[in-house]
């Protein structure tokens, strides 16, 4: 990731959220200046540049945590987890997240029976420019391929009383938000490690 770093562009990107529009904004040298929509291979850079930032914080954090047995989020994993839930940040991130590269990532990408009902309903860009559900939905793919963890999303399946040996908390995986408890990237990661790793 430092290597990566040392080969993205100067200045820092910023996102203004106006009600219907995003604007984005790089600063260098504490001068802010506006990005044009026509500048998003820029834009894009900048926030693969921050999002790359916060992940090498957040490891180190992470590193430092395991070092003194401590188990609790530390602010730069904070600060990630906000970053990526925020839609616009995860849309110029989508490239870097999609590059999966392997025989998993065909499967992946192969035709699945999908689940074809209310397509109006997926307005939330993630990886590889899939569309999906929810913003939690999103993090889950974000965290899917972070992981390097291949997947499908809405591929029909029948349980049919649970014949088909699909088991809760075996070979399903279940997550749950309500209003006042969101599902949070952090949680999504603690699945990630707790089944898939």
């Amino acid at each position: 990731m430092n290597k990566l770093l040392k080969t993205l562009p100067e200045g820092d990107l910023s996102i203004g959220h106006c009600t219907n529009s995003t604007k984005w904004f790089i600063t260098i040298n504490q001068k802010q200046h506006y990005l044009k929509k026509s500048e998003i291979g820029l834009a894009k850079k900048l926030a693969l540049k921050k999002y790359v930032k916060l992940k090498i914080k957040a490891l180190e954090a992470s590193l430092a945590e395991i070092k003194l047995h401590e188990i609790k989020t530390s602010k730069a994993q904070v600060a990630l987890n906000n970053l990526l839930n925020d839609n616009a940040y995860v849309e110029l991130l989508s490239d870097y997240f999609g590059k999966l590269d392997s025989e998993a990532t065909v499967w992946a990408n192969a035709d699945y029976p999908k689940n074809t009902n209310y397509p109006e309903s997926l307005v939330h860009p993630t990886v590889g420019g899939l569309m999906v559900r929810s913003k939690s939905e999103s993090m889950i793919a974000i965290a899917l391929s972070e992981h390097e963890i291949p997947f499908r999303y809405e591929n029909l399946i029948t349980i049919d009383d649970a014949k088909n040996q699909i088991y809760l908390g075996e070979n399903l995986i279940a997550t749950f938000e309500t209003s006042d408890c969101p599902l949070d990237y952090q949680s999504i990661n603690n699945k990630i490690k707790q089944f898939l790793k």
